[in-house]
């Protein structure tokens, strides 16, 4: 459930660190507020959370079938764990979103991430887990060092998590074939309720964050 994922101790850190533009080292150590790449900034509680609840709304209103599919840009913040923030992500909208779903009534959900680097926390939460297939294409071996494509899932998630590692340059075409040949038949024989799609922008040939060749 989406409350038990949720850590009230680093929630309140990370706006504390918000409120007053600092964290204590015991802070930092423990939840990485302020370290290794996750800086504190004005809006990193509000903007997160934000991005949170707009997922987790929108995932509500998917499951009233209230619409057929919903756009969330804020979302995406798929390193975070329940009380570590990674990556420049302090809160983990996909996982809260997908929780949100499976307490609403869904059993079927494909996760499919897009971004350059891999999302470790998504996958960490739903191992596993049948109820989520998870897809990930990205850079590999990069930031975090996750995403090995033996990594295929334990216990029930077992054949459930797929870990794409997209060679140096991987272009439009590469990605065309990955979704032809992997994505497709799993979603086909998964027959997924919902798809949530994370869309990081970062495998763009222009962005310098990674070493892909998407366009636009």
């Amino acid at each position: 459930a989406s409350d038990v994922y949720k850590r009230q101790g680093y929630i309140d850190a990370v706006a504390a660190a918000e409120r007053t533009g600092d964290a204590p080292e015991n802070i930092r150590r423990r939840h990485q507020i302020g370290a290794n790449g996750n800086p504190i900034f004005d809006g990193m509680y509000s903007r997160s959370a934000t991005a949170c609840g707009g997922g987790m709304l929108g995932a509500q209103i998917l499951m009233n079938n209230e619409t057929d599919r919903v756009y969330a840009p804020g979302g995406g913040q798929h390193h975070a764990r329940s009380d570590l923030a990674s990556g420049f992500c302090f809160f983990n909208e996909p996982v809260l979103s997908i929780l949100t779903m499976l307490e609403c009534g869904a059993e079927r959900v494909f996760y499919l991430d897009l971004d350059a680097h891999h999302g470790n926390g998504t996958e960490q939460i739903f191992y596993a887990s049948n109820d989520v297939l998870f897809v990930s294409f990205h850079q590999h071996p990069w930031f975090p060092g996750t995403g090995d494509c033996l990594r295929s899932g334990t216990e029930a998630g077992l054949g459930y998590n797929y870990n794409i590692a997209m060679p140096t340059w991987s272009n439009n075409e590469s990605y065309i074939r990955g979704f032809n040949e992997i994505v497709i038949p799993l979603a086909e024989k998964f027959q997924p309720q919902l798809i949530l799609v994370s869309l990081g922008y970062d495998a763009h040939w222009m962005d310098h964050s990674s070493v892909l060749g998407l366009s636009t």
